[in-house]
């Protein structure tokens, strides 16, 4: 009997069974309970390296490469004549689909998972091991392979549990929905892509959200931030880390918006607060600002360091009992606006640095490199300043009026406080200052500049060194002080300064200075 099958090349001389041409893409032959040869749906189709979005470009495109294309409003061009919801492979030149049938099974090799196919949607199966998690009122989850998937799935109070790392690769933001909420149960989800996508977006109007217990980190050399909120109404972020290894970890916009908590860490800038409210927060950045405030935005109670840049940028508005450090450059720049409570250290530069109109009230600076506060301008009270390389407090002005009253400022190294002034007029009460500098040139307050509407009224001045000043001037100088206390000090005043005050009190202890 001849072997007709034997060494068959050609596809056209193979014998198709009779259903094979009505038979879908994917089915397989079997034996049915009458002894017959027909087709069925192959339910468990081959694994897929991940459960990606449609209408993303193919993350990889090499000759056997299969994906889910499990979300996604439209599909990529990349894809080819596909669905959404497909199951393809790559020939090396096209991508070829089955389309998965009711109850089709696939297992996801990036996310570890097996997913079934409801006819619409593909899911998760099986314990606790899917990547994203929602819990029902009895505390039963329905497992999702993206974020977008379980977003579209979720109900107002509902909150989304990460239950593995996550790491995606494409340019894709994830959008979050109000009164959502996500529980990242320790791990961390990764945008590593070089395009301009964030990692997590907020938009939208009187949104409710809160994050929990994890880490988001956005790497690959883009141009996105780990966290961009562009929304009105309330985030609340308690024990998660927003990384950016290449640039800004968190921007905040939106006048009605108000963000709590959280740590920011941004290889370029740490938070920028483009209006709105930021309360409770942490940050650090690293070619720039550790925290930028603009546009009459608020920070409250929040810490800042910059590696190389300020500490605390305050640009035209507020600031309250915030902390500002830095390593390379002013702790805390007070650049206009409202300064209330708050400190700027610097190992770099100086400590808190104000300038134009600003407010300031119960501030501090501290530097080991310059002086611990340096003003350029500003009116305030409780200003203490101090510093172990140069003056605890150095203020030069070349115009404009300023009142400055409860000052305090302290030295080991120079002279406790400068002051120059060359036009305008200034004013300083209640003063304490003092140096440690046992030097004969450790003069506890030098003053200088070509205007004499100089001021100080009321306080103590204290030396080191008897040889010192407690009030001294290079060069022949006129102002205005009544009412100082001197210590230590052998000449009190020095002979190049001239006291304009001219007025004795009255009979009350009342007195009109200049």
């Amino acid at each position: 009997m001849p072997i007709l099958h034997k060494n068959i090349t050609n596809a056209t001389d193979i014998h198709n069974p009779k259903w094979l041409s009505t038979a879908n893409n994917g089915d397989y032959a079997w034996k049915n309970e009458k002894g017959e040869l027909e087709s069925t749906d192959e339910i468990v189709l081959p694994a897929a390296l991940n459960f990606v979005d449609a209408s993303v470009a193919p993350p990889t495109s090499n000759n056997g490469d299969i994906y889910i294309l499990a979300s996604g409003g439209s599909v990529n061009a990349g894809w080819g004549s596909v669905a959404v919801g497909d199951w393809v492979r790559y020939d090396g030149a096209l991508w070829n689909s089955i389309t998965p049938q009711k109850s089709s099974l696939c297992y996801d090799e990036t996310a570890d998972t097996l997913n079934s196919f409801d006819g619409s949607v593909w899911s998760a199966i099986g314990g606790s091991s899917g990547i994203l998690g929602i819990a029902d009122a009895t505390g039963a989850y329905t497992y999702y392979t993206t974020f977008a998937l379980a977003y579209a799935a979720a109900s107002s109070g509902d909150t989304i549990q990460l239950f593995t790392n996550i790491i995606e690769t494409n340019n894709i933001t994830v959008s979050c929905v109000d009164d959502v909420n996500v529980n990242f149960n320790g791990f961390t989800y990764t945008l590593n892509n070089s395009g301009n996508a964030h990692a997590f977006t907020i938009n939208g109007s009187g949104v409710n959200i809160e994050f929990f217990n994890g880490k988001v980190l956005r790497t690959g050399n883009g141009s996105g931030s780990a966290l961009y909120v562009s929304a009105s109404g309330l985030l609340t972020v308690q024990g998660v880390i927003f990384e950016n290894d290449f640039g800004t970890s968190a921007s905040f916009n939106g006048s009605s918006m108000k963000v709590i908590g959280g740590y920011y860490y941004g290889a370029g800038m740490g938070v920028f607060v483009n209006s709105g409210k930021f309360e409770n927060g942490y940050c650090k950045g690293g070619s720039s600002y550790g925290l930028w405030i603009q546009n009459n935005g608020t920070a409250i109670n929040c810490n800042a360091y910059s590696l190389s840049n300020y500490g605390i940028e305050n640009n035209n508005s507020n600031a309250y009992s915030c902390v500002g450090r830095s390593d390379g450059n002013y702790g805390f720049n007070a650049g206009g606006g409202s300064s209330y409570d708050c400190k700027g250290y610097s190992s770099a530069s100086y400590g808190f640095r104000a300038i134009g109109a600003a407010k300031m009230s119960n501030v501090f600076g501290y530097s080991s490199a310059n002086a611990g506060i340096i003003l350029l301008g500003g009116t305030g009270t409780n200003i203490t300043g101090y510093s172990t390389s140069s003056y605890g407090i150095n203020y030069q002005s070349g115009s404009g009026d300023h009142i400055i009253s409860n000052v305090t400022a302290y030295s080991t190294a120079a002279s406790g406080m400068y002051v120059l002034k060359n036009a305008g007029k200034v004013e300083f009460s209640n003063l304490d200052v003092g140096t440690a500098w046992n030097s004969s040139n450790g003069h506890a307050l030098q003053v200088t500049g070509s205007d004499n509407d100089i001021i100080f009224s009321g306080g103590s001045l204290r030396v080191q060194n008897a040889s010192a000043n407690c009030l001294f001037s290079g060069g022949a100088k006129s102002c205005y002080f009544v009412g100082l206390k001197f210590n230590n000090s052998t000449t009190a005043v020095n002979a190049n300064i001239t006291n304009l005050q001219s007025n004795t009190p009255d009979a009350y202890g009342n007195i009109l200075i200049g």
